[in-house]
């Protein structure tokens, strides 16, 4: 399986296009497509960026919470956003920049989806730190949108159908089934519509093939090497964080564990490197939990 062979076909796109009627995919906020011409310039300059960021608050407080975070451990607080943009610099002030306007543009979230929002968070911090700490060349900022932008679908789809609550409780205890439930239900399901939505963000097409691929149960017909990786990389973190939320949920798919221990071999992924990721993502979730109480 190429690139080529993920791609919805035309006609798939046109019956997901129609099964949204009536709700508008966010659009791409200007600040995003601003900072995306700064950094298509050979020489990029970070106080323009940095200018640009310091003219939104969220966007603002986010770099600066994220830069005076344990991640960093940073020996002084960071004030200003010209250093904060020095220190993460040009592809992690992107991605930081993206998930805060994610949320902006998701705008008010229902108290029912909060949970699967701060899923889709701890799944693209996870997905981070995997793909940093294995050293493979895969692209972090890449890894994090993918578990970023992975559950997009399903808000947008609460968005227009009332009923989209009990597609969620299907999905928590069986994945593949809660799919199933949503062409049944809709003529489409959430991968299509994330697809639609990252292309509309213009994010990597490496992002918005990969999410296509999120239920594909088998690395070895992947051909390319990148999708094969970042593929083997979610699998790995949405397990992670499922038995950090959900511990006491047992999925009923029995192909499932099989499936986990492909993709940690695809990584050639070790128990020592699993543990601290593990530990870093428990972290990070308990830490997200208390900021929002």
């Amino acid at each position: 399986m190429n690139k080529k062979q993920v791609v919805p076909s035309k006609e798939t796109l046109i019956a997901t296009h129609k099964a949204m009627q009536g709700v508008s995919l966010p659009l791409v906020p200007k600040i995003l497509l601003d900072i995306n011409k700064k950094l298509e310039k050979e020489d990029v300059n970070l106080s323009e960026i940095a200018e640009l960021i310091s003219q939104d608050p969220a966007i603002s407080g986010a770099v600066l919470k994220i830069v005076n975070s344990p991640l960093y451990s940073l020996r002084r607080e960071i004030e200003s956003i010209q250093q904060a943009v020095l220190i993460l610099g040009a592809e992690k002030i992107k991605t930081q920049v993206i998930a805060t306007a994610l949320a902006q543009a998701l705008g008010d979230i229902d108290p029912v989806l909060m949970t699967l929002w701060d899923e889709s968070a701890a799944i693209a911090f996870c997905s981070m730190r995997l793909a940093v700490a294995l050293n493979m060349g895969i692209p972090d900022g890449t890894a994090y949108m993918i578990g970023l932008f992975m559950n997009t679908g399903k808000f947008l789809l609460s968005k227009k159908y009332s009923d989209y609550s009990e597609i969620i409780d299907i999905a928590r205890v069986n994945p593949k089934q809660g799919i199933i439930e949503e062409t049944s239900r809709y003529a489409s399901d959430h991968t299509l519509i994330a697809y639609l939505l990252c292309l509309s963000w213009k994010l990597p097409e490496s992002v918005s093939l990969s999410i296509m691929l999120r239920y594909h149960e088998s690395m070895k017909d992947i051909e390319d090497d990148e999708l094969k990786l970042l593929h083997a990389v979610l699998v790995i973190s949405e397990s992670i964080v499922a038995k950090i939320l959900h511990p006491e949920s047992e999925r009923e798919d029995s192909d499932a564990h099989k499936f986990i221990f492909e993709a940690i071999e695809t990584l050639y992924l070790d128990t020592d490197v699993l543990k601290t990721v593990s530990e870093e993502t428990d972290e990070f979730i308990h830490t997200l939990i208390h900021n929002n109480s």
